[in-house]
């Protein structure tokens, strides 16, 4: 059963219920799949609902979102990479009885816009509405790819190939008064320069960047990601087996850069590799060491 509320636009019954932080503020809101009971009212849709003081919960309007066709369930992730939540639906319009999913991109403060040619997914013309739908990273190359569950039509997987650079994880930060991060320069692309940029880190000091192929296994039975607490490190986890380390200088500010250059050769479309930052900070915690978040790149035409 999903959770029936009484709205200005009519009766609805809300299903696939999810969270995420839908406007950027750092708290999480409740992202509703809509199924409209009454076809003669527009009552469908994804709908987003948020908490305010005293838990009180008003929803969000104007989103961009679609209001018209019913939406069994919903699935939510940053599935450019971009930082910002991304928003899956799987429709069935009462109208004109297409059935698929929609993809919708987040362009914060809590406004979405459809993602361009639907990002590859079916709009239409499956042969049942989606009553399941699930983002998670299923073939481990850090990128959310989503998983639709057709009533009487089984399973089908999508996986997420698109290019570009990403952050996967959460940095630590120790005592210093910032979490260091990752962040790209511009697109990732055959026989162009790419940026990697080191932020928030800490003035003056020096971030040693992993790069590896690998973020499941470290090798000699041990898995990725590795909690390095034992360590002396909590909070802090190593993302990416590393086979070359790379010194990058940081400034006052605690930034610093690289340029990547990025061979033109057709055969590296497509190619992943991944990068974390792993920064000597002696008073940060009895390890010495404060870490990125993991990064990936996927080289892009």
């Amino acid at each position: 059963m999903g959770l029936r509320f009484g709205t200005s636009n009519g009766p609805s019954t809300y299903w696939g219920v999810v969270t995420g932080d839908a406007d950027g503020d750092g708290k999480e809101e409740l992202i509703f799949g809509c199924w409209q009971l009454d076809i003669k009212t527009v009552a469908g849709g994804v709908r987003i609902w948020k908490q305010g003081p005293g838990g009180k919960w008003t929803e969000m309007t104007g989103t961009g979102l679609p209001v018209n066709p019913t939406v069994c369930d919903v699935a939510a992730a940053d599935f450019d990479g971009d930082g910002i939540l991304d928003i899956a639906c799987g429709v069935s319009n009462n109208t004109t009885g297409n059935k698929g999913i929609l993809l919708y991109k987040g362009t914060g403060k809590g406004k979405f816009t459809a993602w361009s040619a639907n990002g590859g997914l079916p709009a239409a013309g499956l042969p049942r509405y989606v009553e399941g739908l699930e983002a998670g990273d299923f073939d481990g190359d850090g990128r959310p790819d989503l998983a639709a569950a057709v009533f009487g039509g089984g399973v089908i997987a999508f996986r997420n190939t698109s290019t570009g650079f990403h952050v996967f994880g959460k940095g630590c930060s120790g005592s210093l008064a910032r979490v260091p991060r990752l962040a790209g320069g511009g697109p990732v692309k055959i026989g162009l320069p790419f940026t990697l940029k080191i932020l928030d880190g800490p003035a003056g000091g020096t971030c040693l960047v992993g790069f590896g192929r690998s973020r499941s296994t470290l090798g000699a039975g041990l898995w990725l990601p590795l909690d390095l607490a034992p360590l002396g490190g909590p909070g802090c986890r190593l993302y990416v087996a590393p086979l070359v380390l790379k010194g990058v200088p940081l400034n006052p500010s605690g930034t610093g850069s690289m340029v990547l250059p990025v061979p033109n050769l057709p055969v590296l479309y497509r190619a992943v590799l991944y990068v974390q930052g792993l920064i000597p900070a002696k008073s940060a915690n009895p390890l010495g060491l404060v870490t990125t978040s993991g990064g990936g790149i996927r080289v892009g035409k």
